[in-house]
C-alpha cells in the first residue's frame, strides 16, 4: 500500500514538472479600435474643459433649481391640476360665467417700494338695470393713509350706443417724483401724497364715444417709508425748483374723444391690431390750458393653433400741447412707467412736454393653468412734440411675469418683477427693481 501511494505521489510530481517546461502561451495583441466613420479620434478641446468646469461650477445652482424649485413646483402642480377643491375656487373667482345677482371678490396689490392694499369688488354685469348693461363697485386701503373707492355703472342703449357714468376718490402718500426732463437722476427719488375725486360721463359706442370730467386733485408733502419729500430735494439741490401745482388744490375740468378700435373678438388668443387714442382739452382753475394727446397702437400675433404662444407688440405717444407748458401741472405731464407701460419703472418715473415708448410681450405656457410673459421696453420723456428725441435718451425695461391662464380682464392674478436702466446713452445701468403680486385689479 506504501508503495502504491509512492508511485502515485511520483506520478504527481513527474507530471507537475513537465507542464512546467511547456511553453508558455501568447496573450493575442490589442486589436486598435474600428474608425466607423473616418474621422481620426478627437483630443480634448479647450471647449470641453470649459464645459467641465462649468457643469462643475454651476452644479451647485443645478442641485437648488431641480431639488428646491423643479420638484416641489411639479408636486404641486401636479396636486393642483387634480384637486377638485381649488377647481371650484378658480372657476367661481376667475372663470365662472356672468351671473343675473352682483359677484364679489377680492382685490389684493403688493408693488415693491410702494403701501400694500386690499380690497374688495362688486361687479354686476349681467343685464343691470337693462339687458346689456353693468355695474362696478371697488373699496381699498392700504392703512389709514391709503384709500380707494370707484363707482361705475355702463348703461346699454338702443342702436348699441352706451352711456358711462364713474364717480372715484383716492389718496395715496407713496407716490414718486424725480425731477422733470428725460434724464433725472434715481437719486433725486422724491416722495408726494396724491389726492384725487373724480367724476365722469361719456357717450358713445365702445369703440368710439366722447366724454367730459370735473376733477379735484392735490399734490402735497409725504415722506412715505422715510424718504425725502419734493421740497426736501429741492434744498438738497437735486431737483432745479418745485414743480407746478405743488402743495395747492387744482380744480380741473375736460372733455375729449375716445377712439378704441381691435380686429380681435377674443383678446388672448388672437392675432390681429388695435389702436387706442384719447384727445382732450383741459383747464384748470388756476393755470393754462392745454390739449393732451394719448395714441397706443400695436399688434399681436398667435404664434400656434390654440394661442398659448402670443407676442404682443406696442408703441406709445403722448403730447402735451400748450402755449405755456411750464405752467401745466406736473401730475397732468406726459409720463412713462407703471403696468401697461416700462414695467421697470413705477408710474411717474419721468415727466414731460411729451413721452414715447415701445414695448414687446412674448407670453408662453409653463403648465395647463400657468403662463410665463417676458416684458421687453423702452422709451422716455421729452421737450414739446418730442423735441431733443435721440436714442441715447431712451430708458430700458425688462421683466418677466407668471400668471393664471385664460381668466377674464376683470379677474386676474399675477406675479411679476421687472428692472429699470438708466439712459442707453450713459451705458446699460439698472437704476430701478419692481415686484408687483396683483389679485383682481386693474392698474
Amino acid at each position: 500500500m506504501r508503495r502504491l501511494v509512492s508511485l502515485v505521489i511520483v506520478a504527481a510530481l513527474a507530471a507537475s514538472a513537465l507542464a512546467d517546461d511547456k511553453p508558455a502561451e501568447k496573450t493575442p495583441p490589442k486589436r486598435a479600435m474600428p474608425v466607423y466613420d473616418g474621422r481620426a479620434e478627437e483630443g480634448t478641446r479647450a471647449i470641453d474643459v470649459l464645459h467641465t468646469a462649468g457643469r462643475v461650477v454651476l452644479f451647485p445652482a443645478w442641485v437648488v433649481v431641480n431639488y428646491g424649485i423643479r420638484w416641489p413646483l411639479g408636486k404641486f402642480i401636479t396636486w393642483a391640476e387634480n384637486s377638485h377643491g381649488l377647481r371650484h375656487v378658480v372657476n367661481v373667482w376667475f372663470l365662472g360665467p356672468p351671473t343675473p345677482t352682483m359677484s364679489i371678490f377680492p382685490i389684493v396689490l403688493y408693488d415693491f417700494g410702494f403701501q400694500p392694499s386690499v380690497g374688495v369688488r362688486m361687479l354686476w354685469e349681467d343685464g343691470f338695470a337693462t339687458p346689456g348693461s353693468r355695474f362696478s363697485f371697488k373699496l381699498g386701503v392700504g392703512g389709514t393713509d391709503w384709500y380707494r373707492a370707484d363707482v361705475g355703472t355702463r348703461i346699454a342703449l338702443p342702436q348699441h350706443l352706451k352711456l358711462w357714468a364713474d364717480v372715484s376718490v383716492r389718496h395715496r402718500p407713496d407716490q414718486l417724483y424725480y425731477g422733470p426732463g428725460s434724464n433725472s437722476p434715481a437719486e433725486a427719488k422724491a416722495r408726494f401724497a396724491d389726492t384725487r375725486g373724480a367724476a365722469t360721463l361719456a357717450f358713445g359706442w365702445t369703440s368710439l364715444n366722447v366724454f367730459v370730467q370735473s376733477a379735484a386733485t392735490a399734490a402735497t408733502e409725504s415722506r412715505y417709508g422715510g424718504n425725502s419729500s419734493i421740497s426736501d430735494r429741492v434744498a438738497d439741490g437735486l431737483i432745479p425748483r418745485l414743480p407746478t401745482g405743488y402743495n395747492e388744490l387744482l380744480l380741473s375740468h375736460r372733455g375729449g374723444i375716445r377712439l378704441a378700435l381691435d380686429t380681435r373678438s377674443h383678446k388672448r388668443i388672437e392675432s390681429g391690431a388695435r389702436l387706442d387714442a384719447t384727445i382732450e382739452r383741459v383747464t384748470t382753475s388756476r393755470y393754462t390750458t392745454w390739449t393732451h394727446y394719448d395714441i397706443k397702437a400695436g399688434g399681436a400675433l398667435k404664434l400656434d393653433k390654440v394661442g398659448e404662444r402670443l407676442l404682443d407688440i406696442r408703441a406709445r405717444l403722448q403730447l402735451i400741447e400748450s402755449d405755456h407748458i411750464d405752467d401745466v401741472p406736473f401730475t397732468e405731464l406726459a409720463a412713462i412707467g407703471g403696468a401697461g407701460d416700462l414695467r421697470g419703472f413705477a408710474n411717474g418715473r419721468a415727466r414731460g412736454a411729451s413721452a414715447m415708448s415701445v414695448m414687446v410681450d412674448y407670453q408662453w405656457p409653463l403648465a395647463a393653468w400657468l403662463d410665463a410673459t417676458l416684458y421687453l421696453g423702452s422709451g422716455n420723456v421729452f421737450g414739446e412734440n418730442l423735441g431733443g428725441f435721440d436714442l441715447q435718451h431712451m430708458r430700458g425695461s425688462l421683466g418677466l411675469g407668471l400668471g393664471l391662464a385664460g381668466l377674464s380682464d376683470d379677474r386676474q392674478i399675477e406675479l411679476w418683477s421687472a428692472l429699470g436702466f438708466e439712459p442707453l446713452g450713459g451705458g446699460v445701468d439698472p437704476s430701478n427693481f419692481r415686484l408687483v403680486l396683483a389679485y383682481a385689479y386693474d392698474y
